[in-house]
């Protein structure tokens, strides 16, 4: 039986949604630490899984993260009329 498969989308990139609180608390620090830890998770439960990005860095827009959960990079012209519709579902954390 193949793998199932799960793509984790950890959402903003950098450093984003700073607390007003707690100015060393960021958001996207928080859910990119999560999402690794999600990802091993379920990687020792036999899933097979994909990130929509390798680094906490890397800015990569809502449709690209979207062909990412497909497994495949968008056309080179990735303007609207040229993306093709993505077939599987992929839901990004909060």
């Amino acid at each position: 039986m193949a793998k199932k498969k799960i793509c984790i989308d950890a959402g903003h990139y950098g450093k984003y949604n700073r607390s007003p609180v707690v100015p060393e608390y960021y958001e996207s620090d928080m859910v990119w630490k999560l999402h690794l830890m999600q990802k091993e998770i379920l990687e020792g439960y036999g899933f097979e899984v994909i990130l929509t990005r390798n680094n906490q860095a890397a800015d990569r827009g809502l449709y690209d993260r979207g062909y990412a959960a497909k497994g495949w990079a968008p056309p080179p012209d990735s303007s609207p009329a040229a993306r093709k519709p993505a077939k599987k579902i992929w839901l990004p954390l909060p």
